[in-house]
């Protein structure tokens, strides 16, 4: 269940979470994809990828090596993939996810990252993007792993469903030089959130803020009450991000796997 303040003069809205009910995305035409753990009594551990949109891309195509469990003492637990899984993480919005990790067993403990390691070398795996207009950019990573932080610990029989959100927005960089070699750079940022402590977001955007000539609206989400706006590559910068959805017709946006907490938008 969902408590909102809205606040009208600053667009601050406050999500509060009620107990602890499981909070999932249903898909639009689609069945729950509520995760089942059944009754076992090791702990364990469901980590599911989604994705921030990026702008003006088709596919992002990369392979994921491995998943990286860190606990607080700097410990890893890590799980790998033999060969590596070759995921498009731009196909994952709108509350569509891929499951990493299928209620693996974890030793108990307090843990701290979450963290995935890409496939870099060429080959059959090698990471690519295809753009709106069918150009084709091989990807080099400036760093080859994504972390992010979220806290939990695991008692003898606690399941923790995690979801690890790829902000494309963020993590691609690409100017003159990388178009005249074919490339786009990446460096690799995520957030993530438990999914019996996270929600959606969503709302509508008024037609005359984005029928506008030459502009690309797009909506930001910033992690605390009465934030001054930055830009997205800002030092700290907005939490998330996107393109406004339906801007011809019914202009949208709904940010997804978002903590109990305040925000301004």
């Amino acid at each position: 269940r969902y408590a909102w303040d809205f606040d009208p003069h600053m667009d601050i809205f406050r999500l509060d979470l009620e107990g602890r009910e499981r909070l999932f995305r249903r898909l639009e035409d689609g069945p729950d994809d509520r995760p089942t753990f059944g009754s076992p009594t090791e702990p364990g551990a469901l980590v599911r990828l989604t994705d921030a949109p990026a702008d003006e891309l088709v596919s992002v195509v990369l392979a994921v090596r491995s998943v990286e469990l860190e606990r607080d003492n700097g410990d890893i637990e890590e799980f790998t993939f033999s060969p590596a899984r070759e995921i498009d993480i731009a196909s994952l919005v709108n509350g569509q996810t891929v499951t990493l990790l299928d209620n693996v067993r974890v030793e108990e403990g307090t843990f701290r990252n979450v963290r995935i390691r890409f496939q870099t070398e060429d080959g059959p795996q090698s990471p690519f993007v295809t753009a709106e207009n069918g150009r084709v950019l091989r990807v080099e990573f400036i760093e080859a792993r994504a972390t992010a932080p979220v806290s939990f610990t695991l008692d003898q029989g606690d399941r923790r469903a995690i979801t690890v959100d790829m902000d494309l927005r963020r993590s691609l960089l690409l100017n003159d030089n990388d178009l005249a070699n074919d490339r786009i750079r990446m460096r690799p940022r995520a957030r993530a959130s438990l999914d019996d402590r996270a929600g959606i977001l969503q709302g509508q955007v008024s037609s005359g803020l984005v029928n506008q000539a030459n502009c690309l609206p797009a909506v930001y989400l910033y992690d605390g009450e009465d934030v001054t706006p930055t830009r997205l590559t800002a030092n700290p910068g907005p939490l998330t991000s996107m393109l406004v959805r339906d801007r011809n017709t019914n202009p949208n946006y709904a940010f997804h796997a978002i903590p109990d907490g305040r925000y301004t938008i």
